[in-house]
Order: C-alpha cells, then sequence, then structure tokens
C-alpha cells in the first residue's frame, strides 16, 4: 500500500472523530455482499448469533452486528443512523469507552434472548445493526432530550418520543410477549449507563477522556503530573501517516516540556522583582 492510500484512509477514519462506528458500518457493507456472492461459502456466517448453537459459537455474542443482512435499504438505513447515533457518542465519550458500551449492549442482549429461548422454546436469530442500534438510540436520546429527529427526513419525532417506539420496536420485532421482554436487556443498559455507567467510570478511573480533563479525584488539574503521560497524550498515534502531523506534534511536546520545567520553579521573590 502506497504512502499516499496510507494517509488517505487514516485521514477518512479519523478526521470524523468516530473510528469505531466507521469500521462497523463498513464491515456490514462489505458482509452484505460477501452474504449475497459467496451464498453458503460466505465466512461471516459463522459471525452471526444464533440461540440454540451460540455455545458451540461463542464468539458471536460480540460479532452478530458486523454482519449485513436484510434488504439493502436496511442495511443502508442503518449504516446511516449507526453514523448519526454511534458517531455522535463516539465523539463525545471517546472511542474506547463508546465500544464497550456497544460491545456489552449487543451481547447482553443476545445473551438474554438466548436465556429466553430456554423459557419460550422460540430461536432466535440475530444480525446486522437493526437490533444492535437499539442501545446508541435510548443513550443518544437520554443525552439529548431537546432534540427533533426526522423520521425519513419528513415526520418530525422528539427525541424522548423516539426512545419509547425504539423500546417498542424491539419488543415487538424480538417477538412479544415473552421475547421482546428478554430483548430490552439492551435498552435498560443503555439507561442505567447514561444515569450512573458514565460517572462510575470516570470515578474508577477507566476513561481516558475524564482523566485528560480532570484530576485524581475529580478537581481540575492545575499543573502536569507526570510529564511522560501527558507528553504521549499530545503525541498523535497515527503520526507515521504525516510527517507533517509529526512536525506538528514535536512543537506541542517541547511546549509541553518547558511549561513542565517551569511548573517546577518557585515564584521569584519580592527583591529579584525589583532587580
Amino acid at each position: 500500500m502506497s504512502y499516499r492510500s496510507q494517509n488517505n484512509i487514516s485521514h477518512f477514519l479519523f478526521k470524523a472523530g468516530c473510528p469505531a462506528t466507521i469500521i462497523i458500518i463498513a464491515l456490514n457493507v462489505i458482509s452484505f455482499f460477501s452474504i449475497n456472492t459467496l451464498r453458503d461459502n460466505d465466512p461471516f456466517h459463522f459471525l452471526i448469533f444464533k440461540t440454540p448453537e451460540w455455545l458451540q459459537h461463542i464468539w458471536t455474542p460480540f460479532t452478530w452486528f458486523l454482519v449485513g443482512a436484510g434488504h439493502p435499504i436496511n442495511v443502508l438505513f442503518a449504516g446511516f443512523w449507526m453514523f448519526w447515533v454511534g458517531g455522535s457518542l463516539e465523539r463525545s465519550w471517546g472511542t474506547k469507552t463508546f465500544l464497550g458500551f456497544f460491545l456489552f449492549a449487543s451481547a447482553l442482549m443476545a445473551i438474554t434472548c438466548w436465556l429466553g429461548m430456554l423459557v419460550t422454546g422460540i430461536p432466535l436469530l440475530f444480525a446486522g445493526l437493526s437490533f444492535a442500534l437499539a442501545a446508541p438510540t435510548i443513550a443518544w436520546c437520554m443525552l439529548n432530550p431537546g432534540e427533533t429527529i426526522r423520521l425519513y427526513a419528513i415526520i418530525p419525532i422528539p427525541s424522548r418520543l423516539l426512545a419509547w417506539l425504539t423500546v417498542i420496536v424491539v419488543w415487538y420485532e424480538a417477538g412479544p410477549p415473552i421475547n421482546g421482554i428478554f430483548a430490552l436487556s439492551s435498552c435498560l443498559f443503555a439507561f442505567w449507563f447514561v444515569k450512573m455507567g458514565r460517572s462510575l467510570i470516570a470515578e474508577w478511573g477507566f476513561s481516558t477522556r475524564a482523566k485528560a480533563v480532570t484530576g485524581r479525584r475529580g478537581a481540575p488539574k492545575l499543573r502536569l503530573e507526570n510529564f511522560e503521560q501527558d507528553r504521549e497524550s499530545v503525541s498523535p498515534k497515527y503520526s507515521l501517516f504525516s510527517p507533517v502531523r509529526w512536525l506538528r506534534a514535536r512543537r506541542e511536546q517541547k511546549k509541553l516540556e518547558a511549561l513542565w520545567n517551569r511548573s517546577f520553579k518557585s515564584p521569584p521573590d519580592e527583591k529579584e522583582r525589583k532587580r
């Protein structure tokens, strides 16, 4: 791969601030064409979650949302909504927090639906972003309660109503009345995460974005605590693809080093000031 193509890929993935969201959408598109082309020989079939078989394929609770399934229009709208909602959450929370939230919510829905199958005896199959978008949609609506969404670019729907509609659609599509109740586990997790989960993550120190803004006890940082750690936060991770960004990072590191050295110097006394 040439230098120009590598730079274009890194620019495309990281300019929008949501690389994980873009990668998930891209895999859905690739898997959709792969399934419809290769049919039974398609390798993405091993990523689909099937409640009767998941104990033989224990990775599927974390992979079923990568398989683009259904009508191409469904894949298109699901990808658009994933970019809108998932991208917004990823830019707000950071990639690690959003990806952990998305993976856990998807796995939780799959496993609880397996428990529902043990109760009802009705098997379920999960593939695509339709069900996986339930938790991000609930979280986005809770974080933006005053927003209005235009469904299909025409019908205005307040975000609070959209959250309730998401719950109803998930319950109905998963199979009312029992299976649908088990499928709502991801919606409940999203509600808990927005209300309490994010603050617990920040308190325990798992959120790098929270630590960058606050100190160890949540107070704003008045001076640098660890020069090596703070210098790494300034340097871009993907500077190998761009010499310009590397030079800019070097200048930022020198400024940070000068600030670090000045932070240990005591202020001059009155006599030195008069001199």
